[in-house]
């Protein structure tokens, strides 16, 4: 017999209960971002790289703003500096996204962080890059699915992309009412 420890399942099914309303909150941030691109390159690890994979997926056809996920230490050669570069990481923490933001640092590139805090919060406010934090409650990662949907669904309309909050804003109430309270 599996023993499953409930207080987690009760925690898990709590955060995720707040989706619609994380996701509502993301598509209402500043991304920071002032300046139209070509290229949207987002790193993340794990539940922090899956809003950026759903976009990448979605707009391949339909959008004139190229959007990537890098999940490797090294930055792809088709980087410019026509090229937006997102460090995603709940816990700001990631080892991999920390490399990486480096990189992009070094390379030159524009960069914006998407984080709850950590090590990656540090090191956009020591060097001066935009930031948008994941505000509120404490979660796990996994959890703040809507947080870095809305935000990265943000940061890439402001980008140039096209225009993903009217899209989100129409879907939050059929969502809400089938089941993601």
């Amino acid at each position: 017999m599996i023993d499953f420890d409930t207080d987690s399942l009760n925690k898990m099914a709590e955060e995720i209960s707040g989706f619609t309303d994380d996701l509502s909150e993301a598509i209402a941030v500043d991304s920071c971002v002032r300046k139209r691109y070509k290229h949207v390159l987002i790193c993340g690890m794990g539940a922090s790289a899956i809003g950026g994979a759903i976009f990448a997926d979605s707009m391949y056809y339909s959008s004139k703003v190229s959007v990537d996920v890098a999940k490797t230490m090294y930055l792809p050669e088709w980087v410019d500096k026509d090229t937006l570069f997102v460090a995603c990481s709940y816990s700001g923490e990631t080892y991999e996204t920390i490399f990486m933001y480096k990189l992009a640092l070094d390379a030159g590139l524009d960069v914006v962080a998407v984080t709850h805090g950590g090590t990656l919060k540090e090191l956009s406010e020591q060097n001066g890059n935009p930031m948008v934090l994941i505000e509120g409650r404490s979660m796990q990662p996994r959890s703040a699915i809507g947080w870095f949907i809305g935000t990265l669904a943000t940061i890439i309309e402001d980008a140039g992309g096209p225009g993903l909050r009217h899209q989100i804003k129409s879907m939050l109430p059929r969502l809400f009412l089938e089941g993601f309270l």
